[in-house]
């Protein structure tokens, strides 16, 4: 009732009165440390009243990298329903392996470089105050596309699995979409 998750994905009305700001107005400092991509659309104003904002770019369908002349092998961990559908997720999807490029170590990943960066500025701030300091950190996963590193990729993955590596399913109902053993080591990927 005093926050606002009632509201879902929409902008913040000028209004609506952010903690934020009330604990700017009351000489807090502050940060938002996020990897919500959400988050970070100008539209939204999340960060409204926070003195620093660092946004890891990348997450979920982010148009961080566009590069067209990236090499997209979707086939292995992305399947569409073969419907209407498939015209709005395949490029969807092709945003996500374009961002996932970056991850060539369990660092690169977008929750240990929101982490990190979070880290950073606690250490350069409580180097000049170690009072009245705020800070949101927040981030994204678990959510989809469940691509863990390794070894949170295989760590709870049914054994013997030998079907598809689908990180990034299409939404909808999964009978005639995906197997129980895929559905099964979709729930295992989400866990890792």
């Amino acid at each position: 009732l005093w926050t606002y998750p009632v509201k879902g994905w929409q902008p913040f009305q000028l209004d609506d009165v952010l903690l934020a700001e009330v604990l700017w107005n009351k000489g807090f400092t502050s940060a938002l440390v996020s990897d919500t991509y959400h988050l970070h659309k100008p539209v939204y104003g999340a960060g409204r009243g926070f003195d620093t904002v660092i946004w890891i770019r990348g997450q979920e369908y982010d148009p961080w990298i566009v590069d067209v002349e990236v090499d997209l092998d979707a086939c292995p961990h992305h399947r569409l329903r073969g419907d209407e559908t498939d015209k709005h997720w395949r490029p969807l999807f092709e945003q996500y392996l374009r961002n996932a490029t970056t991850f060539k170590r369990e660092e690169d990943y977008y929750v240990a470089r929101t982490v990190r960066a979070a880290i950073e500025w606690l250490d350069k701030i409580t180097q000049q105050q170690k009072d009245n300091l705020f800070l949101w950190v927040d981030c994204f996963d678990p959510h989809e596309a469940w691509d863990p590193p390794e070894p949170y990729w295989s760590m709870y993955k049914p054994e013997g699995y030998k079907g598809a590596e689908i990180v990034d399913p299409t939404p909808g109902p999964v009978e005639g979409y995906m197997t129980p053993e895929e559905v099964k080591h979709t729930m295992a990927l989400y866990a890792g």
